[in-house]
């Protein structure tokens, strides 16, 4: 039951990221978002359980971006496991804590995808517009990230309260 929240929560999140959102300023939201999304995978849920979902959300990043493929699946991939192993170390009830990993998620992948471009292309600089990008991409995880966290691990709280229920209720009859 569980993992189908997973699909549908991943599919929802690429598709809210690549399409819905695709304003530079509403695009941070998406990140975000997203962000929040492998963190409650990678704290809250087992390795084998958020292992498949992570690397599926990223293919459907590769696919819906149209950037290089397998660019997003690596990035989600190693933010996964460099979240899953910080968390050993940190107390996610502290809001700062949840602000530390989804800035560090935003930085981490702002200078994947950059050095990924210069690498394709070696004449591209960092202009003053990408700074600015990523000066509102980090605001955003800054401003939103506990919260969306938070909101986004109560939703699976109450989906595995649902599935509980559901269990109960066909072991009664």
């Amino acid at each position: 039951m569980i993992g189908i929240l997973h699909v549908i929560m991943s599919i929802f999140l690429v598709i809210l990221h690549t399409s819905i959102l695709n304003s530079p300023y509403l695009h941070s939201l998406g990140v975000v978002l997203l962000f929040s999304f492998l963190m409650v995978l990678a704290c809250e849920r087992p390795v084998y359980e958020s292992l498949a979902i992570v690397l599926l959300t990223g293919i459907l990043m590769d696919s819906f971006s149209g950037g290089p493929f397998g660019l997003f699946a690596s990035t989600c991939f190693w933010l996964f496991a460099l979240i899953k192993y910080a968390v050993r170390f940190l107390r996610l009830q502290n809001s700062h804590a949840i602000r530390f990993l989804i800035v560090f998620c935003v930085l981490m992948e702002n200078c994947i995808l950059f050095s990924a471009m210069i690498l394709m292309n070696a004449e591209m600089s960092l202009t003053l517009e990408i700074w600015r990008f990523l000066v509102i991409q980090t605001g955003f995880a800054v401003l939103l990230g506990p919260a969306s966290f938070r909101l986004i691990s109560r939703l699976y709280a109450f989906w595995g309260e649902i599935g509980r229920s559901g269990e109960q209720t066909r072991d009664d009859a």
